[in-house]
């Protein structure tokens, strides 16, 4: 077996560009001053340590407050920016990564990075004080974990992937949720399937990771933080912040939930449900969207790669999506009344990401037409690099 590359030959000076690129665009919107909405509240329990709305985000008040503590300067406020705003750099250059991996070359991988930067959710949430953009990061790298596993294996990245899946249960967990379909597939399909053994010792950290989070919910919780919603200072109480029952979430009976959703459709003619899928389109644009549907025809086609990746990835975007307009059908919630809320609601995270890895790949697709040797030299270097 070849040695395993550190980083992709070349690639660093890439790297460093579209980290800085999008870390500039985004202190474009960054702001010192209190932020509307949930941001307010944000400032608050982070200052506090407090336990935030349903479902509570203590990983992200955790690892924002150590961040507040390791950059002092400027206000709070502005601190929790910064925090959002490294943690949507961060998921920019692993989308960078992430292309780079599905044998994409360096011009179509900065396209994918540029489509996930500019798209409106992400870089509304990019300096928001709101867990979020920390979400983003987590799914990207567990997408690039799970590459790497399906192209060299390794113990210590399938540890990785279910210490990062534990984490993020204090984050957005529902968006990470419907991307486990994806991530399973890319792990349990691809070429080199996990062993029972080191699917234990997944296990055992994802296990042991959620057992830390939420332990150190309940106990701060205890200690009547100025912050402090639903009270979880009770294994009851913590279920219940956790499953959002203030918000209805995991409430009520689907069947319920579907004949309301179908009523209210009915009544409305149908068009709320016939808006609901434009919001990707409003989010990301025309032309990116035109794109990923080119760099997702031509996965398809790369039997050489076999169909773990192509499989896996759009497994992320139709759960992700199809999550969503779940939401949208069942109705009764006041975060998913207007296309608006849906897409800056953080809700598309997952779909997002995986179209703007598409239309990096269309990128590359489109340039390989251009210059027909290209393709094939892509996928030689691929094939050294995951040997």
């Amino acid at each position: 077996m070849a040695p395993r590359p550190r980083l992709l030959a070349g690639d660093a000076p890439w790297l460093l560009a579209t980290a800085i690129g999008s870390a500039v665009m985004f202190a474009i919107t960054l702001s010192s001053r209190l932020p509307f909405g949930d941001g307010a509240e944000s400032v608050a329990g982070v200052r506090d340590v407090g336990i935030l709305h349903a479902p509570g985000y203590p990983a992200y008040v955790v690892l924002a407050k150590l961040f507040t503590i390791v950059e002092p300067i400027g206000s709070l406020t502005l601190r929790l920016g910064l925090f959002s705003m490294v943690c949507a750099s961060g998921a920019v250059v692993v989308t960078f990564m992430i292309a780079r991996r599905l044998g994409g070359g360096r011009p179509g991988a900065l396209a994918a990075a540029a489509t996930l930067a500019a798209g409106q959710s992400f870089w509304f949430y990019a300096g928001y004080a709101k867990p979020y953009a920390a979400t983003e990061l987590v799914i990207a790298v567990l997408i690039l974990l799970a590459l790497d596993f399906e192209a060299r294996g390794g113990t210590p990245r399938l540890i990785a992937i279910g210490v990062l899946g534990g984490l993020a249960t204090g984050l957005s967990y529902q968006v990470v949720a419907l991307c486990v379909p994806g991530i399973a597939i890319l792990l349990l399909a691809g070429r080199t399937p996990p062993r029972v053994r080191q699917l234990v010792w997944a296990v055992v950290g994802f296990g042991g990771t959620i057992v830390v989070v939420w332990l150190f919910a309940m106990l701060r919780a205890s200690s009547h933080p100025l912050v402090s919603w639903g009270d979880a200072n009770s294994p009851g109480r913590l279920i219940e912040l956790f499953r959002m029952k203030d918000f209805g979430f995991l409430t009520g009976g689907v069947q319920s939930g579907l004949t309301a959703g179908r009523a209210k459709a009915k009544s409305s003619g149908g068009t709320r449900l016939v808006r609901y899928p434009l919001v990707l389109l409003k989010d990301l644009g025309p032309v990116a969207l035109v794109l990923a549907a080119v760099g997702a025809t031509g996965s398809l086609a790369r039997r050489r790669d076999g169909w773990a990746r192509p499989v896996g990835l759009g497994a992320i975007f139709l759960t992700n999506a199809a999550g969503v307009m779940f939401l949208v059908i069942k109705g009764g919630s006041t975060t998913v009344r207007t296309p608006f809320v849906l897409a800056t609601g953080g809700f598309l995270l997952g779909a997002n990401l995986v179209a703007a890895i598409w239309a990096g790949l269309g990128v590359s697709t489109l340039a390989g037409l251009v210059q027909p040797g290209a393709p094939r030299a892509r996928s030689r270097a691929a094939s050294r690099r995951d040997s």
